[in-house]
């Protein structure tokens, strides 16, 4: 009868051991899963010097970064970037069941970064792609420099890097906009500058490309740096109370503010824009990008390229090789075909400035010898060639040549 009376309680407490258990097993079971890292959210990077590019798929992730690459030869060349955007800023290709409903990407500003999620499918354009891209490496200049609103990037000056982009793709598009702006006057000041003109016609984003031109100019001119008037203009969106400030000589006369933008359209539109440099402008050009300057005793001295090597211990030496190979990366599109080989010879001796031996220094700088002697040689036979050919068009015909 004891034993009777005992056993359901001996049953109850033998479940209730098996349930605490049972529960244990399955707190352990979780706790393993948690430890365990979470997959990649996305199986490709791709990344660019400011830029990594997250997506599903190589391919997607390696063409984001081919224009990510133009952008930031662009942007380094205008804001004077070093080596400040670290971490690089993220953007990620997602479908469009994880992307932003209302808009085809979403900028995040973190403390020290910004991210995109940027939706990825058959109607996301390079145009969009490109604004995406734009937008967040100027809000990150703007984010490094301190700005009170650093996703605050006006419109025009995103569709101006849009456009500088789109050139730096196809020279060619540099002849066709200047063609139309001889046709077509500059839109207002005022239009330009409105924060909320979106710049989504061809027309108005050729204007926003050629202010920003005619700005930068003027930027240098008076030796403005270009980062603190980004920084500027993001905490201060409303342009038309940034460039008093700027430029108070023009804005203080009334005539020269009316003729400001006008006459540097003008200016812009009508210089001669070719796709590349005759042959004597590129060896120039290489002649200039070959000669230094500096005052390693107190007097300035003119340096060859072999020449500067030793001097690499000196903040201005290396700052200024930093800039020549800066200007080379962008200009060497330009460069005529029988001096490429030589520009990018020259490049590479820039490039590896930093960090090579001084033999290796000085191996490239013969190679660079090796390669301007030979568009030496092949720019006078094409010059000969071409003499010859215009005397024979010039000489009256005969018989025997009629």
């Amino acid at each position: 009868m004891k034993i009777s009376l005992l056993r359901p309680f001996l049953s109850a407490v033998i479940g209730i051991l098996l349930f605490a258990t049972a529960a244990a097993a399955d707190s352990s079971v979780a706790a393993a899963a948690a430890a365990v890292p979470p997959p990649p959210r996305h199986g490709s990077i791709s990344e660019s010097q400011f830029f990594t590019i997250a997506s599903y798929d190589a391919r997607s992730s390696f063409h984001v970064a081919r224009f990510a690459q133009h952008l930031d030869a662009l942007v380094e060349r205008d804001f004077r970037i070093t080596d400040t955007l670290r971490p690089r800023i993220r953007i990620e290709l997602v479908p469009r069941e994880e992307a932003p409903r209302d808009a085809p990407y979403l900028l995040r500003v973190h403390p020290e970064n910004i991210s995109v999620s940027l939706r990825w499918d058959r109607e996301t354009t390079r145009e969009i792609t490109l604004r995406a891209l734009t937008h967040a490496l100027l809000a990150r200049l703007c984010q490094i420099n301190n700005a009170r609103s650093p996703a605050n990037v006006p419109p025009w000056l995103i569709t101006a890097y849009v456009m500088e982009v789109e050139a730096s793709l196809n020279p060619a598009l540099l002849d066709c906009w200047t063609e139309r702006a001889e046709n077509t006057p500059p839109l207002p000041l005022a239009v330009i500058l409105n924060p909320k003109k979106q710049f989504t016609d061809t027309a108005s984003a050729e204007q926003a490309f050629w202010f920003w031109r005619h700005l930068r100019r003027d930027l240098r001119a008076k030796k403005i740096d270009t980062r603190t008037f980004l920084a500027e203009l993001a905490s201060e969106p409303a342009a038309e109370h940034l460039l008093p400030r700027l430029f108070p000589k023009t804005w203080a006369d009334r005539d020269l503010r009316a003729l400001w933008w006008p006459t540097g359209y003008v200016q812009l539109t009508h210089e001669n824009f070719r796709l590349a440099h005759t042959p004597q402008e590129s060896r120039q050009y290489l002649s200039d990008a070959s000669s230094f300057v500096f005052a390693p005793n107190g007097t300035d001295l003119r340096f060859s390229p072999r020449e500067i090597i030793p001097l690499r211990h000196l903040p201005a030496v290396r700052d200024e090789v930093r800039e020549r190979l800066r200007r080379l990366k962008y200009d060497i599109p330009r460069a005529n075909p029988i001096w490429h080989n030589a520009w990018r010879a020259y490049g590479v001796f820039l490039e590896k400035f930093p960090t090579a031996s001084e033999t290796e220094l000085t191996n490239l700088c013969e190679q660079t010898t090796a390669e301007t002697n030979i568009s030496l040689a092949l720019e006078s036979k094409i010059a000969r060639l071409l003499k010859n050919t215009d005397e024979d068009a010039r000489r009256p015909p005969t018989a025997n040549n009629p």
